[in-house]
């Protein structure tokens, strides 16, 4: 009640936050400054293995606890329930069926356009995000322009503020003119790109920690401007981390409920919402399918990337 009806109040709650991620965020900066953190080379090591004889298989045993009990097991039953015409009765005869995917992909008009919108939706926020964070951190890291570490904290800000009140502040901001962007899927866009910035931010920062600016120094001397220096040096290093961001900041957008569940429209509405609202009915069986065909489409999608991409990297790679 208090996000829908006194969004002053919700506001007022998130100003704390916001000061304490601007004191850590100082704090952090703070601390980087001290020194240069730059990769110039490394070479392997030999690993010699640990002889642990006849408690090599009760060790082996214990490790597997943890992923069987956060890993199998959960999604073994979620996959169980997506194959049942109802999950309470378990693996019985003639209970087994896919018509949960039928449903979701051919039946249902509103879950398929739910998953096209999920899609869609995710991938061009995390476009928007991987190149916000690109420029903010190369811009604060090569401090480029006056108060360049502002771009910084912009940019991280997101991090801190729960998703249903970044929720209440788009839709304050965009559910009227000058700009009216509620009712339509950019507003799902922005919102899950705003969202998300940080983490593709931190990335990006993190690998530019690592590329040596002597290195477009040096392109500088010989002729390359600025722009050149970044595209044909800094760049094509930041190839795979490209890649590694844009997937994590895709992830979390196609499956984010708590900003997508006050922004969305019936035209509009993402994966998240059609098992939000299955759910809240007792809906089981196809809230588990569309729940394993997310996994299934984040999986394939992760592999394509490193497929393809993958290996046009390590070819930029050598080329450099």
């Amino acid at each position: 009640m208090v996000e829908a009806t006194r969004p002053n109040l919700a506001a007022a709650y998130a100003i704390p936050l916001l000061l304490v991620t601007a004191a850590l965020f100082w704090i952090q900066q703070r601390l980087l400054r001290r020194g240069r953190f730059t990769t110039v080379g490394g070479k392997g090591t030999v690993r010699e293995p640990f002889r642990i004889g006849r408690w090599r298989w009760p060790l082996f045993v214990i490790c597997l606890i943890p992923p069987s009990c956060s890993l199998v097991l959960p999604y073994g039953a979620l996959l169980l329930t997506s194959l049942s015409h109802a999950w309470g009765r378990g693996l019985a005869r003639g209970n087994l069926t896919i018509h949960w995917y039928r449903w979701a992909l051919l039946e249902n008009d509103a879950a398929r356009a739910a998953i096209q919108h999920s899609l869609s939706y995710a991938a061009a926020a995390a476009t928007i995000a991987t190149v916000l964070a690109i420029f903010t951190a190369y811009v604060a890291q090569r401090r480029l322009i006056p108060g360049a570490r502002v771009l910084a904290f912009v940019a991280m800000a997101p991090f801190v503020v729960p998703g249903i009140i970044l929720a209440i502040g788009f839709f304050l901001a965009y559910a009227r003119p000058p700009v009216v962007l509620y009712g339509t899927a950019w507003m799902l866009i922005v919102a899950f790109a705003t969202r998300f910035l940080p983490i593709a931010y931190s990335g990006s920062e993190s690998a530019l920690r690592t590329i040596d600016v002597e290195l477009e120094n040096a392109a500088r001397t010989l002729g390359a401007t600025a722009l050149g220096a970044f595209r044909r040096i800094t760049l094509p290093l930041l190839r795979r981390h490209l890649v590694t961001t844009w997937l994590t900041a895709f992830i979390p957008s196609l499956r984010e409920l708590s900003s997508a569940v006050f922004l969305f429209t019936p035209a509009t509405a993402v994966m998240t919402n059609v098992i939000f609202d299955l759910s809240d009915g007792g809906n089981f069986e196809p809230v588990s399918a569309l729940g394993v065909l997310m996994m299934l489409l984040t999986f394939t999608l992760i592999g394509v990337a490193y497929r393809f991409f993958g290996r046009g990297v390590r070819s930029g790679r050598q080329r450099v």
